[in-house]
């Protein structure tokens, strides 16, 4: 057998330094499911996210499409607030898995809607100049399952998202619950989701903005 040789690697991903807008850290509101705090990792979802969520899992509704799971990528970018050190990510956009193997209670994205998602992931990423990366995956438990990670889901979180800045978010549409995990430990983490006024979204941790793109400024500067 002949040998070889590793002529490099790549660099291991540091999230910059960036302050947390100290209005999104807000103790009116839940930050997750069983949460109350925002503890050590936490993970926004910007308005432009929320809207392509909705587009895909119809939140607040129910229909043919969104009772059985669904399934995407979320993109976006991960920082490190100095003065606390928590980790947080801003999800972007949401990538939905299209044309996915889904019943009631499971998933599978296939390897044409994989390769299908990913381009459509990586054209996102390159309109960015590179300043956008996947940050983790969501996917549905519709009806009236609760929002937690199966073994198979905590599987996948483990082999394809070990990293402690890759999130994993579960919502329920039709009961407007979720609940948002980070690493191969699968620990619970915490949500916001950065809401336009005038929408609703449930129960959730929401920040609300009548300018949405200076929350997006404070998020990323």
């Amino acid at each position: 057998m002949k040998g070889f040789k590793v002529i490099g690697r790549s660099a291991e991903f540091v999230p910059e330094e960036r302050p947390i807008p100290a209005e999104l850290l807000n103790d009116s509101y839940p930050y997750s499911y069983t949460k109350s705090d925002p503890g050590t990792y936490l993970l926004f979802l910007t308005p432009q996210a929320l809207r392509e969520l909705d587009e895909h899992i119809h939140w607040n509704k129910s229909d043919d499409e969104n009772m059985i799971e669904q399934a995407g990528y979320m993109v976006g970018n991960v920082y490190k607030d100095p003065a606390t050190g928590r980790l947080y990510a801003v999800a972007e956009h949401m990538v939905p898995a299209r044309d996915t193997a889904s019943s009631f209670v499971h998933v599978i994205i296939g390897y044409d809607s994989n390769i299908d998602a990913t381009n459509r992931e990586m054209k996102l990423i390159e309109q960015s100049g590179g300043k956008l990366r996947r940050v983790g995956w969501y996917h549905t438990h519709p009806a009236f399952l609760n929002v937690f990670m199966s073994v198979t889901d905590a599987q996948t979180q483990k082999k394809d998202y070990f990293n402690d800045w890759q999130f994993a978010l579960v919502l329920n549409p039709q009961a407007l619950e979720w609940r948002a995990f980070h690493g191969g430990d699968v620990t619970e983490a915490s949500c916001i989701f950065v809401v336009p006024e005038g929408e609703e979204y449930g129960d959730v941790a929401v920040f609300r903005t009548s300018s949405e793109d200076s929350v997006l400024k404070e998020l990323r500067k």
